[in-house]
């Protein structure tokens, strides 16, 4: 049995488009990935990008943002993730 997956639909949809949207993702929920790990494989060219700089740029040193722990603490949780899906 499929483990259940949330399901999020915008609120200002009318309800007959919201059961469309859910039957939908119901209906094809093997085709879409809920999570970082469901994407494992993917070819690296579909996500990977690059910055062109110019051969004289310099780095620029900057400050630390200051940033709430809570806050922090969720983005190294996301940063993980993508870590252990070699995503990044």
């Amino acid at each position: 049995m499929d483990k259940p997956r949330p399901v999020k639909v915008a609120k200002e949809l009318p309800d007959e488009e919201k059961k469309a949207m859910v039957a939908l993702l119901t209906d094809f929920r093997d085709v879409f990935a809920w999570s970082y790990e469901d994407m494992r494989g993917l070819d690296p060219q579909l996500y990977q990008h690059q910055i062109h700089l110019s051969t004289d740029a310099k780095p620029v040193a900057q400050r630390r943002y200051r940033m709430n722990p809570n806050y922090a603490a969720k983005i190294k949780e996301e940063i993980d993730k993508l870590l252990r899906v070699v995503f990044i």
